[in-house]
């Protein structure tokens, strides 16, 4: 992990790298005051210096002399790290997550088949990780973790093996409980904490010695196991995580609300008074057009609405062409009248994926605003009578910061959709 740190009287967005990583703002005695994460940290930071913040922000901003800015290699060790260091350091700002009423922890117990959960800081004889500032953080790292390293997670052992067994999810101590199986799940459980100590990389490198060991030998089933983890490692490593959960932190309501409104006022300009109650987006993933699939995020009043979200495979023939694929998803969508409606609609792309999507509301007559986000200089693009207008924010600007959190998403659902589609295909 790399470490910088900048003054905040002097801050300047073009000095901060667009990495995943935490910041901490000190005080002039070089403690925190706040620790946060974010998966890019210059757009996060520059949230900050904005002239329209909210109390909370613009105190910490009057203790804050410096900021520390530590680069981690992924979002994810992002999430871990940042909860580590509020446990360490306590800052007056973070009161949020030191609330061990409300906020979870992440517990190992310390048995002889070690349970791993959630808990409060007052739970006796376990290991724990955190605090974490919501339940779907640490609902989304242990399903995270236990994909890869499969583990216990009833209280008391039930007297025959349960569905986490059948999926391969948990070792079932209930009808495998031997020393040799004990020993191994020990094992397990070791590497677990590593990965929530962030040390996920020292796992991908002892893997990587036993499967070359394994391969030398020509024993090849070790080796594929071996390969599995590391694949599975890596893939945490890099996945791209729900932008709610690096969102959480300074009045957050507050944040949302402040981008929402913002974008209305940019977009009036173009599609008349206009209100953003439901927002789409929408992305395509596929491998030279193998395994095509369409995701449709939706923001209901600025914050993500996981529940209304969709995915679609691409039915149409295996060859990469992103605009028809949009319009498939697009067209596909609209055939479900009980869905509401959205007020505007975000595809990912130029020219092209916004004509395609323009043709098929236009074919469905379906009058819904609709612009495209382009990911090269993070333009957006705008039907004009006369031609396409393309408009370029300021990368501190809420409006710009919300469509980029809405497109980020609809890219994160559609991968996560695609690999599934792959690993399945691998597997049959």
């Amino acid at each position: 992990m790399k470490k910088k740190e900048i003054k905040t009287a002097e801050f300047d967005p073009k000095k901060v790298p667009k990495d995943s990583g935490v910041y901490l703002f000190l005080n002039l005695n070089k403690q925190p005051v706040y620790i946060g994460k974010a998966a890019n940290l210059r757009s996060r930071l520059s949230s900050y210096f904005q002239k329209n913040t909210t109390k909370k922000t613009n105190r910490i901003l009057k203790q804050a002399k410096k900021i520390r800015l530590i680069i981690t290699d992924s979002e994810f060790a992002a999430l871990l790290l940042e909860a580590q260091l509020i446990n360490q350091y306590q800052p007056k700002y973070n009161t949020c997550l030191k609330d061990d009423k409300r906020y979870l922890y992440i517990k190992i117990t310390s048995e002889d088949w070690p349970q791993v959960g959630t808990a409060r800081k007052t739970t006796s004889k376990a290991t724990l990780f955190g605090p974490f500032p919501s339940a779907k953080t640490v609902r989304f790292i242990l399903k995270q973790v236990r994909t890869i390293f499969p583990y216990r997670s009833c209280q008391n052992l039930p007297p025959k093996a349960c569905l986490y067994h059948h999926l391969r999810l948990c070792p079932a101590p209930c009808i495998n409980n031997d020393s040799k199986n004990q020993k191994e799940y020990q094992k397990q459980i070791r590497k677990i904490k590593k990965i929530l100590s962030g040390e996920a990389k020292t796992i991908i490198n002892q893997h990587q010695i036993k499967m070359r060991q394994a391969a030398r030998k020509e024993d090849y089933e070790t080796a594929q196991r071996m390969k599995k983890i590391i694949d599975g490692l890596i893939f945490l490593s890099k996945q791209r995580v729900d932008p709610g959960l690096f969102l959480a932190g300074l009045d957050l309501e507050e944040n949302y609300q402040n981008r929402l409104k913002n974008l209305e006022k940019l977009l009036a300009k173009y599609f008349g008074p206009i209100s953003l109650k439901r927002i789409e987006a929408y992305d395509i993933a596929n491998l030279s057009g193998q395994e095509a699939t369409g995701s449709m995020v939706v923001f209901s009043h600025g914050q993500p609405d996981t529940r209304e979200y969709r995915q679609f495979k691409i039915r149409q023939a295996p060859q990469p062409n992103d605009p028809k694929m949009i319009a498939e998803t697009i067209r596909r969508r609209l055939n479900h009248p009980e869905w509401p409606l959205p007020d505007l609609i975000v595809v990912d792309g130029g020219k092209p994926q916004l004509s395609a999507t323009q043709k098929v509301l236009q074919k469905k007559k379906a009058d819904i605003s609709v612009l495209g986000l382009a990911k090269r200089e993070e333009t957006i693009i705008i039907k004009r009578e006369n031609g396409y207008q393309s408009l370029s924010l300021k990368e501190d600007s809420p409006a710009r910061l919300l469509l980029q959190a809405i497109r980020d998403e609809a890219h994160r659902f559609a991968q996560k959709y695609h690999h599934y589609l792959r690993k399945r295909q691998i597997h049959q």
